[in-house]
């Protein structure tokens, strides 16, 4: 392993990219190690980041989770995020099957979906940026869409309304973002029987509520440039259809994230 010791002035910048041979590293305001070598590379500089050293917490699913078939990813898009914005601690609240909406005439619903308006007050109260992760899984499991604006936390759109309304009053001088979740395909549609509203159009009224709540967001359905459509995408990138594999995550989901 070789390192390169960045000059003063690019330390002053504190975050860098590197490109070796074509292949993108990412470094702090230290040693960059290299494990491929760095002959050729170039040092580019990059801007200081607003939330640069400080913390951030996601509520979400499996994708915020990491899962991959039984296990997990070796690094789930939030720890990506970490070295992409410079956030000194990242707080993963995912968890696979975990809808936003709840249904009180399922007894097993909580322990089973662990719904976000059941948890949204385990988060992190040291964070500084919040992230909201959800809708996929309502989708698959038949949650009720629900009407805008209101607070009904047995649909998905009153759920999720519920969820931003009671962070903001929570964590009112913090920043809280949304994630709108990446298509997941014409297969898994399949799967919703209690209407027939595409995940594009659901995603559109997630979107909906983000807006008129005064909620930035990124929107993954139409940016994360993965279509699962697509054979070779999803034999690449997503081949479950619903969970992003590590190169999916490295190349595509989390450099979006950072972005934004």
């Amino acid at each position: 392993t070789e390192k390169v010791e960045p000059s003063p002035e690019l330390l002053m910048l504190g975050w860098f990219m590197l490109t070796d041979n074509g292949g993108t590293f990412y470094g702090a305001n230290s040693n960059v190690i290299f494990t491929n070598g760095v002959s050729g590379a170039k040092i580019v500089p990059q801007a200081i980041f607003p939330y640069q050293g400080g913390k951030i917490d996601i509520i979400g699913t499996s994708i915020t989770y990491g899962l991959r078939g039984s296990g997990r990813l070796d690094y789930p898009y939030i720890e990506r995020l970490k070295i992409h914005c410079g956030f000194s601690q990242c707080y993963n609240h995912g968890i696979s099957s975990s809808t936003i909406a709840e249904n009180s005439k399922d007894s097993n619903w909580d322990s089973v979906r662990n719904p976000f308006t059941k948890r949204w007050m385990s988060l992190n109260e040291y964070a500084d940026i919040y992230g909201i992760e959800g809708g996929s899984n309502d989708y698959l499991v038949n949650v009720p869409l629900g009407e805008p604006d209101t607070e009904d936390k047995e649909t998905m759109l009153g759920a999720l309304t519920y969820v931003i309304r009671q962070l903001k009053k929570k964590y009112y001088d913090r920043t809280i973002f949304g994630i709108i979740p990446p298509n997941m395909g014409k297969e898994k549609e399949a799967w919703r029987t209690i209407d027939d509203i595409s995940f594009y159009d659901w995603t559109r009224k997630i979107i909906e509520v983000y807006q008129r709540e005064n909620i930035p967001y990124v929107d993954l359905y139409t940016i994360s440039g993965i279509n699962p459509n697509n054979v070779k995408d999803k034999e690449i990138y997503i081949p479950d259809l619903l969970h992003p594999n590590q190169l999916a995550v490295d190349k595509k989901i989390a450099p979006r994230l950072g972005k934004f």
